[in-house]
């Protein structure tokens, strides 16, 4: 069967559930039993709202239904008011949410894919907006290409929803201009052939999640520069504490510039499975509430690398740097590590400038 049709068959049976829904004005009202899949017609682009732009005849997407967008065009969609549907999928060209100041509300927690069809890249960009809900899969095949762009005024909120940045193929995720984005868990390089990265640039460009891992399975990096933000902010026990995790072979995180910041209420395993590095430069800021450790498991590696005026690094607990394989620990002349405590293997070189 082809991908798309199998994804389309599985939402169907998902989403076969009788729905009864009233919404006050200033919103699409509609009541609608069943589900159904609607595809963008406009490749010009127009509003969400308007029938002609969906086939087939019944549109636009409700509460229960799945938006498709699988034209090969570079188009914005425009959403006059606030909107519900079960989730939405991005097959093929270059689509714009313009949220025009309103909301975009996905129920479907297992959906909501970019990059579905091998070969085939698709784009989709948020503005002035927010989109609630749901979770995110980005190149969901192994030949599949995803990239994400939230930008000026816009807000991905997924809730507790899970967000796959490079899932089977390479995807790129940008948080930039003031955007936002926020999940229950984030994973950039999920599967052995995924490439995720993830950017967060400018100021006020955030990025929280509970938890944030970088290559699972695959290839993860992340890039925070010009005043970006991160946070993961895990309260679970210390087995699950590492709420940030960097640990394949080509997992790797950047945090530079002034204002630039990784801010971790949990613990930090950098290398966990595998080879990874994180840099701190040119002022940027990390801060660990938790352990941290360089090279956590046999045959595992691990790097951190603090270099340039105002650089830091904080670590509230214990700094373990080679917990049962390599870690290494490069402290420039202008930068600055503290820790509750630091532990060194014989395996492991830290270096300190004067």
């Amino acid at each position: 069967m082809h991908r798309t049709s199998k994804l389309r068959a599985e939402r169907a049976v998902m989403l076969a559930v009788k729905l009864a829904v009233s919404v006050s004005a200033g919103a699409l009202t509609w009541s609608v039993s069943g589900a159904t899949n609607y595809s963008w017609t406009n490749s010009a682009g127009g509003a969400y709202s308007l029938a002609t732009n969906w086939t087939p005849v019944g549109g636009p997407p409700l509460a229960a239904d799945t938006a498709f967008f699988n034209l090969n065009a570079t188009y914005s969609v425009v959403f006059p008011v606030n909107t519900f549907t079960s989730d939405f999928v991005i097959e093929n060209g270059a689509v714009t949410f313009n949220l025009a100041g309103n909301s975009y509300t996905l129920s479907n927690v297992l959906a909501n894919v970019i990059g579905d069809t091998s070969n085939v890249p698709a784009r989709l960009t948020l503005n002035n907006g927010t989109v609630n809900g749901g979770g995110l899969n980005m190149a969901a095949t192994s030949a599949g290409t995803a990239s994400l762009f939230v930008s000026t005024g816009a807000s991905y909120q997924l809730g507790t929803g899970l967000a796959q940045i490079g899932n089977g193929g390479a995807a790129f995720a940008s948080v930039t201009n003031g955007g936002a984005m926020s999940a229950g868990q984030i994973i950039v390089g999920n599967s052995a052939s995924g490439i995720g990265t993830l950017a967060v640039s400018g100021v006020s460009s955030t990025v929280n999640a509970t938890s944030l891992t970088l290559g699972l399975s695959g290839a993860g990096s992340l890039a925070i520069t010009g005043g970006g933000a991160v946070s993961t902010s895990s309260t679970a026990s210390f087995s699950n504490d590492l709420a940030t995790q960097i640990t394949a072979s080509t997992a790797s995180a950047l945090v530079s510039g002034a204002g630039s910041t990784w801010t971790m209420a949990g613990g930090l395993a950098v290398g966990e499975v595998g080879s990874a590095s994180v840099g701190v430069l040119l002022g940027g800021q990390m801060s660990t509430a938790g352990s941290a450790f360089l090279g956590f498991s046999a045959g595992s590696s691990g790097t951190v690398n603090l270099s340039g005026a105002g650089s830091s690094w904080s670590v509230g607990q214990g700094l373990i740097i080679g917990q049962a394989s390599r870690g290494e620990l490069d402290v420039g002349p202008a930068a600055s590590l503290t820790a509750g405590s630091i532990i060194l293997s014989n395996l492991s070189p830290f270096s300190c400038g004067d």
